[in-house]
C-alpha cells in the first residue's frame, strides 16, 4: 500500500509544469513474507503558493516493528492486519536520499546523498527520464553521492527524481528503490540549502497513540493581525460561452472582492497541537492486494486522522482514482464515507474512529489485462492534507465488458432523479444568531465555528463575507432566508466553509460579488460547501452559486430557479488545474437560466450548469437554458452521470478542453434541437473533446443526437439510444479516430442516417 502525502493544493494560482509529478512523498506498506517495513513522515511537505515556491523540508524516520511485540525503536507501531495475518520480523534500514539544495533553476547542480542501498549500479531518472541523469554504485555500507545538473527543459514546479537498479539496462520509476521531489523556481530567490531526506518505497499502517520520542508539530495559531481581504491576482468571470462554429473569447476580469466587515479576530488564537503529521491515514480493504479483480465489485476502506477531537473521525471526504493520482489517473468516483469501522476504533483507541469506514461502486469493465492500481485521497478536516492509499490488483485474461447501467436497458439509459433539499442534524454547541448583525459578529470570529441561523430574513447593503471558514445552518431546513449573497473565500486557511438549509432570494445585483449569490475564492475558499439550499434569482440575478475555488468544491441538494447567466458554476479558469480533492456536484435541479429577451446574447449564452474542473456530477434535473450542460476549462477524468436535461438548444456541451471524461446515463430532450455537442478545433487542430465516452443513455433531439464537430478526437459513443432525429444520430465531421457502437438508431426519423460525415447543417 502506498500512501502519498499531498498538501493541499488549494494554494495554487497557476497550473503545474508537470501535473503528473505533484509534489507528494510516499509511505509504502508492503508485506514480504512476514516482515513489514515502515517509513513515518513526520513533517509534511507544505503547498507551493503562486508564484513563489515555498520551499520544505520532509524529515522520514524507519521504524520496524513485530506485532504484538515492542517496537524496534522508541515509537511503538501497530498494524491493523487482517486476523490471518502473520507476525512480522525485523529489517534494516531501506534506501533513501538527501539532496541539497531542495529547490533551484534549471542548469543548478544539486547534491544527493544516498544511504541503505544496495551493491549494485544504480542509475538516477527525472520525472522517469535517465537521459542525461547520472549513475552510481554504492560502497560497502551502502552510501555514495552523486551531482546532478537539473534539466534545462524540466519546467517549473515539482519534479520526482528516481535511483533504480540498472538490471540489465532496464532501470525505471516503477523500479525505484527511492525517490525525492526537487523543485525547479522560476527564480532563485526561493532556493534553500537544507537538505531534503527522501524514504524508500516501502511502510506501515498507522500507530494509534504517538511516541514520547515524537516531537509533536504544532500548527500556526489564526493571524494576530487583520489580514488582506483581496486575492493576489483578481479572481476572472467565466469564459463567454460559444455555441457550436463561433470561436472562444478570453474572461473578461473583475472587480476584487469587496472589503470585508468582518476581518479575522486580533487575538491570538490557541494553537492545534499536531500529534501526528503525516495524517490522515488509513487502508483499501477490499480489494485485497493483487487480487484478481472483474466485472463489477465494491472497493472498501477507512480513514482517520487521529490528531482528531471529540466525535469526528477528522476526514471528510475519501475519493478514489485508478492507476494514478489527480492529474494522471482515472476518478473513479466520490466513496461514501462515514460507514462502520468498530475494528477501527479499537485499533485506533478511541471510539471516534467508529464511523471511518468508505465504500464505491467499481465496474472494472474492458481494462487491459494485468496490474491496476486503484488510489484512494482522504481529506483532513484537522489540518486540510489529503493522503492516499494505493491497493494493486490484476485484471486476468480478457476482462469483462463494461456492462450497462443498471437503471439502464441494455442499449439507452434512465436518469435517476435527483434528491431535493433534506432535513439535517445541527452541531452541538453551535453559536445561534438571529438577526443581520448578530451574524455579522459571528462571522468576524478568527477561528471558524457553526452558527445556526434561526427562521426569518437576513440582509445587508453589501454581501456577507466569510474569510474564516464558518459553518451556517438554517435552524430549519429553509428557514433562513438571506436577501444578500455571501462570499466564502479569503488569502488564508483555513477554508471548508458551509452553508446548509439556507433560501437565497435576491432582487437586487448590487448584493451579490462576481456575479454569484454564493461566490468562492483563494485558499479560504478550499472545500466550501453549499448543501440543501434554494436560490431564486428573479430573472435579474447572474448565478446562483459560482465557485471560482474549485478545491474539495460540494454542491449538494440544492434548488435553483431563474438566472440570467448560469445556474451553478465551478471553474478556477485556468487550464490544465489538477486539483487534489475533485468538485462534487450532487442532486442539482435548475432550471429557467435565460436573459429576457432584448438582452445581450439572450438564449445563446446560458448554462444551467458550468463544470470546469475535474469532478462527478451525479443527478441532475435540468430545464430551460439554452445549453443543460457546459463541459469546460478544465474538466478532464469527470463523471457526468444521471443527467435529466430538456427544453434546451443543446443538451450537453464538450468544450475545450475536456478530456478523458465519461457522461453516462443521460435522457436528453425530446424539446432538444442537438443533443450533445462537441466543439470544432477552430481550424488551429486543437479539438474540444479528446478521449471523452457518451454512453448508456438515451437522447432524443430534432437535428442530431451526438455532433462530433472538426477535430474531435477519439470520442466513443455506444449503447445509446437515438429517437427522433432528422438528419443523423450521430454527426462525425473531420473527427480524428472516433468511435461508436452497440448503439439503437431504430428511432431516428425517416430520412435520417445514423452516422454522417458531413457538417451539422445550419
Amino acid at each position: 500500500m502506498s500512501l502519498h502525502y499531498a498538501r493541499d493544493l488549494s494554494e495554487f494560482n497557476a497550473p503545474l509544469a508537470r501535473p503528473h509529478s505533484l509534489l507528494r512523498f510516499t509511505t509504502t506498506l508492503a508485506l514480504v513474507g512476514a516482515v513489514l517495513i515502515s517509513v513515518d513522515v513526520v513533517s509534511p511537505v507544505d503547498a507551493m503558493v503562486a508564484p513563489a515556491v515555498r520551499s520544505a523540508v520532509t524529515f522520514v524516520r524507519t521504524t520496524t516493528a513485530s506485532i504484538g511485540k515492542p517496537a524496534a525503536s522508541a515509537e511503538q507501531s501497530v498494524s491493523l492486519l487482517s486476523a490471518n495475518s502473520g507476525p512480522t520480523t525485523s529489517i534494516a534500514g531501506a534506501p533513501r536520499l538527501v539532496i541539497t539544495p531542495t529547490t533551484g533553476l534549471p542548469g543548478a547542480v544539486v547534491r544527493i546523498t544516498a544511504l541503505n542501498f544496495p551493491n549494485q549500479k544504480i542509475q538516477f531518472l527525472w520525472d522517469g527520464d535517465k537521459r542525461d541523469m547520472p549513475t552510481a554504485v554504492a560502497n560497502a555500507n551502502g552510501t555514495f553521492n552523486v551531482s546532478l545538473t537539473v534539466p534545462s527543459s524540466g519546467g517549473t514546479g515539482y519534479h520526482v527524481i528516481s535511483a533504480a537498479p540498472m538490471g540489465g539496462g532496464n532501470a525505471s520509476s516503477k523500479t525505484a528503490l527511492a525517490t525525492i521531489v526537487f523543485s525547479v523556481s522560476a527564480t532563485n530567490s526561493g532556493a534553500t540549502s537544507a537538505p531534503l531526506t527522501s524514504k524508500a518505497p516501502t511502510g506501515q499502517r498507522p500507530a494509534p497513540s504517538p511516541s514520547a520520542s515524537v516531537q509533536p508539530v504544532v500548527a500556526p495559531p489564526s493571524p494576530s493581525t487583520p489580514q488582506p481581504t483581496q486575492p493576489t491576482s483578481a479572481p476572472t468571470a467565466p469564459p463567454t460561452p460559444t455555441q457550436p462554429g463561433a470561436t472562444a473569447t478570453q474572461p473578461p476580469a473583475t472587480t476584487n472582492p469587496p472589503a470585508t466587515t468582518n476581518p479575522p479576530s486580533t487575538a491570538t488564537a490557541t494553537p492545534v497541537v499536531i500529534l501526528f503529521p503525516a495524517d490522515p491515514v488509513g487502508f483499501i480493504d477490499t480489494p485485497a492486494g493483487n487480487a484478481n479483480v472483474s466485472g463489477a465489485l465494491q472497493i472498501v476502506g477507512w480513514a482517520a486522522d487521529r490528531n482528531a477531537a471529540g466525535s469526528g473521525t477528522g476526514v471528510d471526504s475519501v475519493t478514489v482514482y485508478r492507476d494514478g493520482l489527480p492529474g494522471t489517473g482515472a476518478l473513479l468516483g466520490a466513496a461514501t464515507y462515514g460507514l462502520s469501522r468498530p475494528d477501527v476504533a479499537a485499533n485506533l483507541g478511541n471510539n471516534r474512529w467508529t464511523n471511518s469506514g468508505w465504500s464505491v461502486n467499481w465496474t472494472v469493465g474492458s481494462l487491459s489485462a494485468g496490474a491496476h492500481t486503484i488510489y484512494a485521497l482522504a481529506h483532513s478536516t484537522i489540518t486540510g492534507a489529503t493522503t492516499s492509499m494505493a491497493q494493486t490488483v490484476n485484471v486476468a485474461g480478457v476482462a469483462t465488458p463494461t456492462p450497462a447501467a443498471t437503471t439502464a436497458p441494455a442499449t439507452g439509459g434512465v436518469a435517476a432523479p435527483p434528491r431535493a433539499p433534506s432535513a439535517y442534524a445541527i452541531p452541538a454547541g453551535a453559536v445561534s444568531v438571529s438577526n443581520s448583525a448578530g451574524l455579522i459578529a459571528a462571522l468576524a470570529a478568527g477561528s471558524p465555528q457553526d452558527i445556526v441561523l434561526a427562521a426569518g430574513v437576513y440582509d445587508n447593503p453589501a454581501p456577507f463575507q466569510d474569510n474564516n471558514g464558518h459553518r451556517l445552518y438554517s435552524a430549519t431546513l429553509g428557514g433562513a432566508v438571506f436577501h444578500t449573497g455571501i462570499v466564502m473565500g479569503g488569502n488564508w486557511p483555513p477554508g471548508h466553509p458551509l452553508v446548509q438549509g439556507i433560501t437565497f432570494d435576491l432582487t437586487d445585483p448590487s448584493k451579490i460579488f462576481g456575479g454569484g449569490i454564493v461566490y468562492t475564492w483563494g485558499p479560504g475558499g478550499v472545500g466550501a460547501r453549499v448543501l440543501d439550499s434554494t436560490f431564486y434569482g428573479h430573472s435579474v440575478i447572474g448565478t446562483g452559486v459560482m465557485m471560482r475555488q474549485p478545491e474539495g468544491a460540494v454542491v449538494q441538494r440544492v434548488k435553483v430557479r431563474d438566472f440570467t447567466d448560469y445556474g451553478v458554476l465551478v471553474d478556477a479558469n485556468v487550464q490544465g488545474l489538477v486539483l487534489t480533492t475533485p468538485v462534487l456536484l450532487e442532486d442539482l435541479d435548475v432550471a429557467h437560466v435565460i436573459r429576457p429577451a432584448g438582452q445581450n446574447s439572450a438564449g445563446t449564452a446560458e448554462q444551467c450548469v458550468w463544470m470546469g474542473n475535474t469532478g462527478i456530477l451525479r443527478r441532475a434535473l435540468i430545464r430551460t437554458c439554452p445549453s443543460g450542460l457546459n463541459a469546460i476549462t478544465a474538466d478532464n477524468g469527470s463523471i457526468h452521470e444521471d443527467l435529466d436535461i430538456d427544453d434546451t438548444e443543446v443538451g450537453v456541451y464538450i468544450e475545450h478542453f475536456t478530456t478523458g471524461s465519461t457522461f453516462q446515463r443521460m435522457r436528453i430532450g425530446p424539446n432538444v434541437n442537438i443533443g450533445v455537442n462537441c466543439e470544432w478545433d477552430y481550424g488551429i487542430g486543437q479539438p474540444a473533446s479528446v478521449d471523452n465516452v457518451i454512453q448508456d443513455s438515451t437522447i432524443q433531439s430534432r437535428v442530431a443526437g451526438v455532433n462530433m464537430d472538426d477535430g474531435t478526437t477519439r470520442t466513443t459513443v455506444r449503447r445509446v439510444k437515438f429517437i427522433g432525429q432528422n438528419w443523423a444520430a450521430i454527426g462525425n465531421y473531420h473527427g480524428v479516430n472516433n468511435a461508436y457502437y452497440d448503439n439503437d438508431y431504430s428511432g431516428i426519423l425517416p430520412g435520417a442516417v445514423p452516422v454522417s460525415l458531413n457538417h451539422l447543417p445550419n
